[in-house]
């Protein structure tokens, strides 16, 4: 009676402690994914620009080639895809991958309403739950 006992409280344990399916098919690693799609466009060469990259060197006269919304290259004298637009950026600083999205455009339709939480950073030192993407209201009078 006993070994059955132990046998079966075993059997129990074992399948209590055994996954029910795969650990990866049991947690969505991206619950709201981006619906971004950069729109189709023919590429954009920058040409001649002083570039400050993101390790703080400065480049003179130099190029960066955008493809499909992305920087596709950064260097002096970039070859000009047939199908680019050119625009000569001399005098002109560019900063490839240094932007500021920073804006509450869309996000605060009914200021004051708890509702639009969703919105503000500021609530604790680490908002990663934050998305202002999912907040938007397309119909803000901006």
């Amino acid at each position: 009676m006993r070994t059955r006992l132990t046998a079966g409280l075993g059997l129990a344990l074992f399948s209590l402690a055994a996954p029910s399916a795969p650990a990866a098919s049991r947690f969505v690693q991206d619950p709201y994914p981006s619906t971004y799609a950069p729109i189709a466009s023919a590429p954009v060469l920058i040409r001649n620009a002083t570039v400050l990259t993101g390790t703080g060197a400065r480049l003179e006269q130099t190029d960066v080639l955008l493809r499909d919304g992305r920087i596709a290259a950064v260097g002096p004298a970039l070859a000009a895809p047939a199908d680019a637009r050119q625009v000569d950026a001399r005098g002109k600083w560019v900063t490839p991958g240094i932007i500021d999205v920073h804006s509450h455009l869309g996000v605060y339709p009914s200021p004051g309403v708890g509702a639009h939480g969703d919105g503000n950073e500021m609530t604790a030192p680490v908002t990663a739950n934050v998305w202002a993407e999912h907040s938007v209201w397309p119909q803000d009078p901006g």
